[in-house]
């Protein structure tokens, strides 16, 4: 809404009548001009990170037991993670493997900053092929922490974002010796990332 300030001249007759002058006008031509529809993108950017979440640009090779840390961001402030929906891996092009299940912490879902901290299955590390990571994550569009919710028709389409990011990997030699020592440090995954992040 517009509004005009303007100073009018007002007088008024002895019986009770009144006459106002002064006043200008012209007319705003846009309210009911026609406006084409406007979009915009919402999307994620992922990486590799530690567990303090500063990026990884030259990350090693993970070795078997070692905490895989994935950073996920939103690139628009007003654009949070809601949720991640889906996180797996595939190798070898062996269909893609369920992580959300196995031992995978996910921290900062409702924000804009999520981290995922998981240490993969010790059968990936058979030998040295890439790790293919994948996922998707849901995007809510937020306005001063509340939903915007007159976006959400633009933004059906893309709410749901994917995430791909490829993970060197150091093989062992014999992988089925290490599956005891991988379980035993499996345990205490849950706890060390509480603790790294608190």
């Amino acid at each position: 809404m517009l509004y005009q300030g303007q100073k009018i001249k007002a007088t008024f007759t002895a019986d009770g009548g009144f006459t106002v002058s002064g006043i200008t006008s012209v007319e705003f031509d846009g309210i009911n001009a026609a406006v084409d529809e406007d979009s915009k993108t919402f999307g994620i950017s992922a990486k590799r990170c530690d567990v303090n979440r500063n990026a990884l640009t030259s990350p090693p090779a993970l070795a078997v037991g070692t905490t895989l840390f994935i950073c996920i961001d939103s690139t628009d402030a007003n654009a949070v993670i809601k949720s991640v929906n889906t996180f797996g891996a595939e190798k070898n092009g062996v269909a893609l493997t369920d992580l959300l299940t196995g031992n995978t912490e996910v921290k900062g879902e409702g924000t804009d900053a999520v981290t995922i901290g998981t240490r993969p299955f010790v059968q990936f590390f058979d030998d040295t092929t890439p790790l293919e990571i994948r996922g998707t994550v849901t995007l809510e569009v937020t306005d001063n922490g509340a939903t915007r919710r007159h976006l959400v028709r633009v933004l059906q389409t893309g709410l749901s974002e994917e995430f791909e990011l490829e993970v060197e990997l150091e093989a062992v030699e014999d992988s089925s010796a290490n599956s005891a020592a991988f379980s035993t440090a499996a345990v205490a995954l849950l706890g060390a990332i509480v603790v790294a992040t608190m």
